[in-house]
């Protein structure tokens, strides 16, 4: 004898199974950790960790970790120390993730002044800040300080 659902109520069917979305949620467990894990990444080696600062996770999906970093010297530092990188993942993200990728994305220019006095030009800036304070002359002429690029 087959039951009929009561008034009100239908028969839903077979149960469908569905995944959460996981790659969100490792991305936000990532990202709620990443000062912890900049300084883990530090602690062992300290310019890998320095720039993996600058760096942001940006997609987990797939096994795959993708970290956007703000210039190319970055991306090819930190692409030869991915083992590294995995090894000090926090324990809920190492598990699922089995490579990283680094895309280059150049930050957005500061657009809060329009007007600026600042050169673009490094050694240009650093003549302006020499005119502009006695002391910072002083260094580079009595002391023989020299900029370090």
């Amino acid at each position: 004898m087959q039951e009929t659902p009561g008034p009100g109520f239908s028969n839903p069917g077979p149960a469908v199974a569905t995944e959460p979305d996981t790659g969100a949620a490792l991305l936000q467990t990532l990202t709620d950790a990443w000062a912890q894990y900049v300084e883990r990444v530090k602690d062992e080696r300290k310019g890998v960790g320095s720039l993996l600062g600058e760096a942001r996770p940006a997609r987990c999906a797939n096994g795959t970790l993708r970290l956007t970093v703000p210039k190319q010297l970055h991306r090819d530092t930190l692409m030869g120390c991915t083992d590294l990188l995995r090894t000090h993942l926090p324990d809920a993200v190492a598990d699922t993730v089995d490579r990283i990728e680094i895309d280059v994305q150049a930050p957005e220019p500061d657009t809060s002044s329009s007007t600026s006095d600042t050169p673009a030009d490094p050694r240009a800036q650093m003549q302006a800040l020499r005119a502009k304070y006695d002391g910072l002359n002083t260094l580079f002429t009595m002391f023989k300080a020299e900029p370090v690029w």
